[in-house]
């Protein structure tokens, strides 16, 4: 299981085909994730650029955490032919297991400017 996660990380982390699209599209990756880990918590740390958070959605079904939201990106240029002004607007939805050992029923996040930090508690047999 810890391999099959640490593949699905890494492809996560490394980026994938849709990352790829949606850098060359609107600059940036969807998102990049960090994972910390403590003795009492595994945290991933995802940098969300130009999130809405008022419509960002977290959940853990089936053993996977769920991510989704929208993302704006507005941008404005004055020239001397007059003012342009732009705006993306993209949803995303991304999905990655629960690490092992981590107890999914008290999952619990925190927004932080363009960051989201989710924080799985280890099953007590699993603290150190």
């Amino acid at each position: 299981m810890d391999k099959l996660f640490g593949d699905h990380l890494g492809q996560l982390k490394s980026g994938s085909h849709f990352d790829n699209w949606f850098k060359g599209k609107f600059g940036g990756s969807v998102f990049d994730i960090e994972q910390k880990e403590d003795d009492k918590y595994t945290y991933y740390e995802i940098k969300l650029e130009g999130l809405d958070q008022n419509n960002l959605k977290i959940n853990v079904v089936d053993g996977m955490l769920e991510i989704s939201g929208e993302i704006i990106k507005t941008e404005e240029s004055n020239s001397s032919s007059g003012i342009s002004k732009s705006q993306v607007r993209h949803n995303f939805h991304r999905s990655f297991p629960v690490p092992s050992g981590a107890d999914s029923e008290k999952v619990d996040f925190e927004t932080e400017d363009d960051k989201l930090v989710v924080k799985f508690p280890k099953n007590d047999s699993n603290v150190i």
